[in-house]
């Protein structure tokens, strides 16, 4: 099977609610009730942060099966393909935010953190965009962090970005 049919179909299962979890826990974060604990990853927990990945859609992911997880790091690694890192689906999900296709360099996507509260959590995300001042590479970019997490911190995820602008001097 072609790394693009696969792809294809992994995307297919995703979107009918096979292999990624659904949010569906309410959007406003204040209805989520009161805060349990905040998470931080450490570099461990970073399968991939790519500038150059096969993501031209801005998507946000919760991988929960081997089967979409072989899909996605298939998709995020089109031209060049290296062992996906193992995951143990039991205890682990896996965590993809992608900005979507950009005209330059200068972009980024980072997950910074999970807000574990009573029903629910938020996947905080930090967006950064290159300032009118900065000189970027005039390349197409495909920014992408994938993050492993521990299963529990990804039920009911809600994602809130926030966009900053990186001035540069």
């Amino acid at each position: 099977m072609t790394r693009s049919l696969s792809a294809l179909i992994g995307a297919a299962a995703c979107t009918l609610g096979l292999g990624c979890e659904a949010p569906v826990a309410p959007q406003d974060i204040a209805a989520l009730g009161a805060r349990l604990s905040s998470w931080q990853p450490d570099s461990s927990a970073t399968l991939a942060r790519l500038y150059y990945s096969g993501d031209v859609a801005a998507q946000r992911l919760v991988v929960g099966d081997q089967f979409t997880w072989a899909s996605v790091w298939a998709q995020a690694y089109q031209s060049y393909t290296p062992q996906a890192p193992p995951v143990d689906f039991g205890s682990y999900r896996v965590l993809v935010a992608a900005l979507g296709q950009r005209g330059s360099g200068g972009h980024d996507i980072r997950i910074d953190s999970i807000g574990r509260f009573e029903h629910g959590s938020v996947a905080y995300v930090t967006t950064t965009t290159p300032g009118s001042t900065c000189v970027t590479t005039q390349a197409l970019t495909q920014p992408v962090h994938i993050l492993r997490v521990p299963a529990e911190l990804a039920r009911d995820v809600v994602w809130q970005d926030r966009p900053v602008v990186r001035e540069c001097s």
